[in-house]
């Protein structure tokens, strides 16, 4: 029997730590790391991983970039990957096409290769690789508005240049990412992760128990939102929050 849907919390900072937290009813997950320029999933946002048998069934998904550009702030293009059961995907040879001078050079071939240790869910290709965070969330285009339909959309679309917080939605219902042993969803910061924006996530899974342990939440200070700070004393936030 599989046990309710457990939703997974996770945030993504400009740090070099990583943590993972749980809840008092042992149900949420969260997962804080950045890491530089990767194009083979090492170092990706983190949407769930968990351990067991069920099924990933979608994700509530929010960016707010850390850039100010005047000429162009698109967070996207940063690839879906997800890893099952250490199950490698297909590879195939990419299209020739000239580099796009807003998203840097074209990124080298990486070769297949099997886990790095039995267990580790990390060869590749992964076994579900997509082409871009707009279109693993069915948008596509740069999206530049709010949208709504059963299973994607945008809740916030960004606003001018994409400079206000973005948060997205995706729901694998006809189309569920099913796994026996391990599952490991990700998505690069931008292509290659050449990005550092604020991600934060909630991802949605059906597990049969025992689930994967999560360790302590980090502190309210290191989750408040980057966005907040210009306007409002950082301690004081806090301590509000950790009132609540």
């Amino acid at each position: 029997m599989f046990s309710h849907p457990k939703p997974a919390f996770s945030w993504q900072r400009s740090a070099n730590s990583t943590a993972h937290a749980e809840s008092e009813d042992g149900l949420t997950n969260e997962q804080f790391l950045f890491g530089g320029e990767t194009t083979d999933g090492r170092k990706n946002s983190t949407i769930l991983e968990a351990e067991g048998q069920g099924h990933y069934v979608g994700v509530l998904f929010s960016v707010y970039s850390r850039r100010r550009s005047g000429v162009w702030d698109w967070y996207g293009e940063g690839d879906d990957m997800i890893f099952i059961d250490g199950e490698p995907g297909l590879s195939v040879s990419d299209t020739v096409r000239k580099p796009d001078p807003r998203i840097g050079p074209k990124a080298a071939l990486i070769e297949p290769r099997g886990e790095s240790t039995p267990g580790a869910n990390d060869a590749w290709p992964a076994t579900l690789h997509g082409t871009g965070t707009e279109d693993y969330f069915n948008t596509a285009w740069c999206p530049t508005q709010e949208y709504s339909r059963p299973y994607h959309g945008i809740i916030a679309a960004g606003g001018p240049n994409w400079t206000e917080p973005v948060t997205l939605y995706r729901w694998h219902i006809e189309d569920p990412a099913i796994f026996q042993k391990t599952i490991r969803v990700t998505i690069a910061h931008g292509h290659a992760n050449r990005r550092s924006d604020d991600i934060s996530s909630v991802a949605f899974w059906y597990q049969a128990e025992p689930h994967k342990p999560f360790e302590k939440l980090a502190c309210v200070a290191d989750r408040l939102p980057t966005f907040r700070l210009p306007y409002q004393n950082w301690e004081t936030a806090a301590k509000k929050a950790s009132a609540t």
